[in-house]
């Protein structure tokens, strides 16, 4: 059936970090602690390409956290920076980002703020969402779009102040020291669950895998992506000539063209998409091998 070979990093190779602090003064300011033990830990660790390699945000209310990200675009716009941002913060299941003046940011605005910065920065974002109810934001994000980040770190449900802060020391130590390497050993240990690109598009991935190698498997538990099903879909949508067009959206189901074009439509243009690419040339060989 073939074997789809790729190690997933866990972290963008961050080159700048931001700490965003929304919090109250009487939430024992984690969050400018957090900030002071970041600025020890990254040291000469991140890439000398970018000044200011540690920024702090206190924002009370939304106005001040939108004005907190323009002024990150702006700095984003000298090119070549891959941003990790911890986030400090109270949240809701429903509402999304609490903010002291008990403002909510959306779910869905927060996700086109993180859209904008994966814009400015070429597909690289990291963020450590330190909240309860942080991961709900996965279910707002549009499957046929681009991922609004690379990597993505939060909680599925309420969690202690106490255990945000030890989690993010230990998130932040590993992803600057060692590129999450050692938090590799460790994650599934932590109430803190991490989403990514690769999980976003791994739906897709895949059932054009299923289409390739078993597409009676496919069909069998997703009628609706049957070979018969795809290919009519993609006829209604041709525009051009039609002759011996079945055949030819055939070949490019069945030779990986179509997932390839899927892939590079829903991935952003980083090395992770090239990774990928290079992994399904070799998953067809394979299945062309019998493998």
């Amino acid at each position: 059936m073939g074997n789809l070979r790729l190690k997933e990093t866990l972290t963008s190779n961050a080159n700048y970090i931001a700490v965003i602090d929304c919090l109250t003064h009487a939430d024992y300011q984690s969050g400018r602690r957090h900030y002071e033990d970041v600025t020890v830990y990254v040291a000469s660790k991140l890439s000398r390409s970018c000044n200011n390699k540690v920024d702090f945000f206190t924002c009370n209310s939304i106005s001040e956290l939108e004005s907190c990200f323009e002024g990150m675009f702006i700095k984003f716009l000298n090119g070549n920076i891959k941003p990790m941002l911890f986030i400090h913060a109270h949240g809701d299941k429903d509402n999304g980002l609490s903010l002291p003046d008990k403002s909510f940011m959306s779910w869905y605005l927060m996700i086109e703020l993180y859209n904008k910065i994966m814009d400015f920065c070429g597909g690289h974002l990291t963020v450590i969402a330190g909240f309860c109810h942080s991961l709900n934001i996965i279910k707002y994000i549009e499957k046929s779009r681009k991922s609004p980040f690379s990597f993505y770190y939060g909680y599925e449900s309420d969690v202690s102040a106490g255990d945000v802060e030890r989690e993010m020391d230990t998130i932040s130590r590993s992803l600057i020291n060692n590129g999450g390497e050692s938090l590799r050993i460790n994650l599934s240990q932590l109430k803190i669950k991490m989403y990514s690109e690769y999980d976003h598009i791994k739906p897709l991935l895949l059932s054009g895998l299923l289409m390739i190698s078993n597409p009676s498997l496919l069909s069998k538990f997703s009628p609706d992506l049957s070979i018969g099903n795809v290919k009519k879909r993609l006829s209604e949508n041709h525009i051009g000539p039609r002759g011996g067009l079945d055949r030819s959206i055939l070949n490019n189901i069945r030779d990986g063209s179509y997932i390839k074009w899927a892939i590079n439509d829903i991935m952003h243009d980083t090395d992770r998409k090239d990774d990928y690419l290079r992994a399904i040339d070799s998953y067809i060989q394979d299945v062309k091998k019998g493998r």
